[in-house]
């Protein structure tokens, strides 16, 4: 979560007055949802994968490693595009 919670500070690359950042946890899934204005296309397919970012100083490697733990306890991690922002799922294990 600390990922998310971290990423926060790009609300004031892309000039969003009100910063929403909405955690749910249902059954065996926990969702993230931002107003953030979404997962840029030309990366939403590969987000998870190392050294990919879209940030001026990012590393690509905080994704990367939240999908290597989530996976290593057997769960699936996702995103996609929402309204004006994007939609984490955290699927674990029952």
């Amino acid at each position: 979560m600390l990922v998310f919670i971290t990423h926060t500070k790009y609300f004031n690359e892309k000039e969003i007055e009100y910063r929403k950042i909405v955690f749910d946890i249902k059954d065996n899934t926990l969702t993230i949802k931002d107003n953030g204005g979404g997962v840029d296309d030309e990366v939403i397919d590969t987000i998870f994968e190392a050294k990919v970012t879209t940030k001026k100083y990012g590393t690509g490697m905080g994704l990367y490693l939240s999908r290597l733990i989530i996976e290593k306890i057997d769960g699936k991690i996702g995103v996609t595009n929402i309204d004006n922002g994007a939609e984490f799922k955290i699927l674990f294990k029952n």
